[in-house]
């Protein structure tokens, strides 16, 4: 072997090495990189998780219906704890419409409690029907939620109640109020 032919194996050799090492480095980087991705989800999750938990009185209230008679506008402590946790399902919403969460892990995570709360009667007859058109994304929130589950043969919790069954109409301008306001929002 001549020199020059010594020198250009080389050189091949290297570039094999070289090129080894670099897809080497990229596929630990990209594991990092996921790694990294599902550790701040699950941070965020327990986030969310945390922050919900502050509304185990409202939960606790559904699973004593004669509390419910409280919703009204004379026990204010009972009912701002019920807007506040709408209000966190709302958030709920604008996180699912920009797509820092998915669909499929809101579901796994709260979709049960969510459609235990807006699917009770007393709620819908003293908070979600009473304020017109003020929450929107729980209504949005609730039609992509009962789509998805539906889809997939998952319970309806109180679906006898349903939010869009009790007052069809209502539940309609709910949903095209949610679906201007976005395209309002979105300058489409």
């Amino acid at each position: 072997m001549s020199t020059e032919n010594f020198w250009v194996a080389i050189s091949a050799i290297a570039t094999i090495v070289y090129t080894t090492v670099t897809v080497i480095n990229l596929v630990f980087v990209s594991r990092q990189i996921t790694d990294s991705r599902r550790f701040m989800q699950a941070q965020f999750i327990n986030e969310l998780q945390r922050e919900f938990h502050q509304f185990s009185k409202v939960f606790e209230q559904l699973e004593q219906p004669e509390q419910l008679k409280y919703l009204d506008n004379n026990h204010l402590e009972i009912r701002n704890a019920f807007v506040e946790c709408f209000n966190f399902f709302e958030r709920i919403k604008t996180l699912l419409d920009t797509n820092v969460i998915n669909l499929h892990l809101i579901n796994r995570v709260f979709a049960y409690q969510f459609l235990l709360l807006v699917n009770t009667p007393q709620v819908q007859d003293k908070i979600l029907f009473e304020r017109g058109n003020h929450f929107w994304e729980i209504f949005a929130l609730h039609k992509q939620l009962i789509d998805f589950r539906n889809s997939r043969g998952l319970l309806i919790p109180l679906a006898k109640t349903d939010l869009a069954r009790r007052n069809p109409s209502f539940y309609q301008a709910n949903l095209k109020h949610y679906h201007q306001n976005i395209k309002r929002n979105s300058g489409t």
